[in-house]
């Protein structure tokens, strides 16, 4: 790791001197403060400023993230790259298959940011059931109707197939009917996902 030389470094703040230090250091990280334990940076001797490389804030970043995607069991960087490339799937696609911005499965590939849970969700369902990554791919999801209903359940296990059909055919309003109410309508998906598992 690239360090700056202490002996003649100066406190931007207040021109004390720059001393080597190994100790937490608090991150903020999205909307919450980050504890990264035992790093390496500089710290003014005189008023506490800390002082850190490029590569040191890049690394102390990817720790910091490291933390927060440990805390709230997502995936990691690694597993994400290992699923994509052993799927064939390029980052530009999962990008556009999840809703995503440009640049950003780089981003949490690299551990630099984490993904949101939701996102999580959605690649923990396609690494477990290739259809839904299929289905995320196609855009089937933003087309009206039940047509591409019958697309949607070819992809499915049989065990899936039957709680989904009965989600489509319970919940879209056919052609010129009447919507079920919706309670009506979680009530027959409760009881066709219970006879189907």
């Amino acid at each position: 790791m690239a360090t700056l030389d202490a002996d003649n470094a100066r406190c931007l703040s207040c021109g004390g001197t720059m001393r080597s230090t190994v100790a937490p250091v608090s991150v903020r990280f999205r909307d919450e403060f980050v504890t990264v334990p035992d790093f390496p940076h500089l710290r003014c001797e005189s008023c506490g400023e800390e002082l850190f490389t490029l590569e040191q804030s890049e690394q102390l970043q990817r720790a910091a993230a490291d933390a927060v995607r440990t805390a709230q069991g997502l995936l990691s960087g690694v597993e994400i790259k290992g699923w994509r490339t052993a799927s064939g799937i390029t980052q530009e696609e999962l990008e556009s298959a999840l809703g995503v911005g440009a640049k950003t499965v780089t981003r949490w590939e690299r551990g630099l940011v984490f993904q949101s849970a939701t996102a999580d969700r959605l690649m923990r369902l396609s690494i477990r059931f290739p259809a839904i990554y299929e289905v995320l791919r196609s855009g089937e999801l933003y087309r009206e109707g039940c047509g591409t209903a019958s697309l949607y359940l070819e992809r499915l296990l049989p065990r899936q197939r039957a709680a989904t059909k009965a989600f489509f055919l319970n919940c879209y309003t056919p052609a010129g009917g009447t919507a079920r109410p919706a309670a009506q309508s979680r009530e027959v998906n409760g009881d066709a996902i219970a006879s189907a598992a």
